[in-house]
């Protein structure tokens, strides 16, 4: 019986996590889109909710580029907004020809964000 309770408490504690809220390193947000889990970060500089990792590897990482290239800004007219779209939303399609996604935090808070080709994401809010 000893044993068995010093194996248990040898065991890593992510096993005893709940699969709906997965363990991850402090300061990652963890968002979701049914039974996907998508790890986020905040970029150093903006702020903007970003994909893990996406700061670290800066030029490979679509939505990193699209966040930092102030070159590359789009200007929306006003039907581009008829029926109240998301600003967001148009601006991924139109610069990126991205997909947005409506995730959730642990707290049920909603947020779009633009899916990048390279499956990076970025919070929709951050593009202009």
């Amino acid at each position: 019986m000893k044993r068995f309770l010093l194996i248990v408490a040898l065991l890593p504690i992510s096993l005893w996590a709940d699969s709906s809220s997965p363990v991850v390193d402090k300061g990652i947000e963890v968002w979701s889109l049914g039974s996907s889990f998508y790890p986020m970060e905040r970029d150093p500089i903006s702020h903007t909710l970003i994909s893990k990792g996406c700061p670290a590897k800066k030029e490979l990482c679509q939505a990193f580029k699209v966040l930092r290239d102030s070159k590359k800004r789009v200007t929306l007219k006003e039907k581009d907004l008829v029926g109240g779209k998301n600003p967001g939303a148009v601006i991924c399609k139109k610069l990126v020809d991205g997909e947005i996604l409506i995730l959730r935090d642990s707290s049920k808070n909603e947020n779009a964000f633009c899916k990048f080709r390279d499956g990076s994401l970025v919070s929709a809010s951050a593009l202009r």
